[in-house]
């Protein structure tokens, strides 16, 4: 997917693609056998046809912040992560970030910040990876890990979106954030609104 919200998809023949422009999370045609496309701007999406054909795409998250918060937390995050219970410790085992008082400092400054997650199944291995940044494309963290479970698509789209959801609920109780909402979309899964 393009930075301006257009998707490009390869052909069956795979030297040609298709151009499709995406208004809400349906993919309507634009343009057919493109030989080339920009690389630039470009984010791996996934695309899903149904038996009509219709194609449908939309793999982002987005998380708003409101009322207030103490500056200093009672507890270390190193703490915090190993007083959870072991599956939630998997589901975080990978979560890389600078900082987490820039976190904070740009949920203050933004409002919100985006989340996106995938995830992937093959054979027996499934995982899952997500990324955090502002709304002007500052990145600000990313996770990886497995899944557990049997290959279901479901499962681990599903674990990508649960992590993140739990690193939200941690940086919560880290700041002591009165409160902190979340909103999830995936054309996979059904719609989802997380209140901590």
């Amino acid at each position: 997917m393009h930075s301006n919200g257009t998707v490009y998809t390869k052909n069956a023949d795979d030297t040609t693609w298709s151009q499709y422009r995406k208004p809400g999370t349906q993919l309507y045609l634009l343009e057919d056998d493109l030989t080339t496309i920009p690389t630039s701007g470009c984010t791996s999406t996934t695309v899903n046809t149904l038996s009509n054909n219709n194609k449908y795409c939309n793999m982002t998250a987005t998380v708003e912040v409101s009322g207030t918060e103490r500056t200093r937390p009672t507890n270390s995050w190193e703490a915090l992560v190993p007083e959870q219970p072991g599956w939630v410790q998997i589901l975080l085992s990978a979560v890389n970030f600078e900082s987490l008082e820039e976190i904070r400092e740009m949920l203050e400054i933004h409002g919100f910040l985006i989340a996106v997650s995938d995830g992937s199944g093959k054979e027996f291995a499934m995982t899952f990876g997500w990324v955090i940044c502002t709304p002007n494309k500052w990145r600000l963290g990313t996770a990886a890990g497995p899944c557990i479970g049997r290959v279901n698509l479901l499962r681990h789209e599903a674990s990508g979106m649960l992590s993140v959801s739990l690193f939200f609920a941690l940086v919560k109780t880290y700041f002591e954030f009165e409160s902190m909402t979340g909103t999830f979309r995936n054309c996979d899964l059904p719609r989802l609104k997380l209140i901590s």
